[in-house]
């Protein structure tokens, strides 16, 4: 949602086939839970493909294609109220959740059986993803500047919300508002 969705994919596509290696691969090798394993590994690249486009409908930033329109869409109608990204997360976020509940069913009904949770825990069984969890340490400083971060760039200076009033007080741009909260950050 905040970066391209191409990228997005290219980092997610290593995440989800480390989860898959882990998997049986052949018949001989799993039986039946290589049959679901194998039908769960699609659903799970079919989903990473796909909820990156989808993804990318939310927000601006998350498709060059919601760029051109806003382009687009200043040029062959000046006198409208253009389009900012706090007016396109409005509307693209809850789409992109409609979308993304709807992609979610379709592939559970399409690849997914009542046996495959069954087959697949004795692969991807908690205590080696909480170890895996915890290998990464914690993220709340992270998470918290990006939050402010993203609360200060889909807010417009004019409506001197919190975030305008704490870093904005002598800059008249939101590029400003960014800068400096880039140079707190880091």
């Amino acid at each position: 949602m905040w970066i391209h969705n191409t990228p997005c994919t290219v980092m997610m596509m290593p995440v989800a086939t480390g989860i898959l290696q882990r998997l049986p691969r052949g018949e001989l090798e799993g039986g039946s839970d290589a049959r679901e394993a194998q039908r769960f590994s699609k659903a799970v690249v079919l989903g990473v493909v796909y909820a990156s486009a989808i993804g990318g409908m939310a927000t601006l930033t998350g498709t060059g294609v919601n760029i051109i329109l806003v382009g687009m869409w200043s040029s062959y109608f000046p006198e409208q109220r253009p389009i900012t990204f706090s007016s396109w997360i409005s509307f693209g976020l809850p789409m992109s959740l409609v979308l993304f509940v709807a992609l979610w069913a379709t592939l559970c009904l399409m690849y997914c059986s009542k046996n495959t949770g069954r087959a697949l825990s004795a692969y991807l069984d908690r205590s080696h993803l909480r170890r895996e969890l915890s290998l990464l340490g914690r993220f709340f400083l992270a998470s918290s500047m990006a939050s402010m971060f993203l609360s200060i760039w889909s807010t417009p200076n004019g409506q001197r919300s919190f975030w305008y009033s704490v870093f904005a007080s002598q800059f008249p741009s939101e590029g400003w508002n960014i800068l400096k909260l880039d140079t707190f950050y880091f």
